[in-house]
């Protein structure tokens, strides 16, 4: 599951026109919790998160003429 997130993220940023990109960071998150009482009836939650980080620089206008 992580690597297919990872090759569609990083697959986001190869045409980006004129940016050229220099680093891009993915940071993956995952919290599961569980509560258990009465026999049968449980309490669960998770939470997930994906921040991504991206480094690009744009070439000048002076040397776009």
């Amino acid at each position: 599951m992580i690597r297919g997130y990872t090759l569609y993220a990083l697959n986001a940023f190869k045409d980006l026109g004129d940016a050229n990109v220099e680093e891009v960071s993915l940071k993956f998150g995952l919290k599961i919790g569980v509560k258990t009482g009465i026999p049968y009836i449980t309490e669960g939650s998770t939470d997930c998160n994906l921040e991504v980080l991206v480094k690009c620089t744009f070439p000048s206008k002076e040397n776009q003429l």
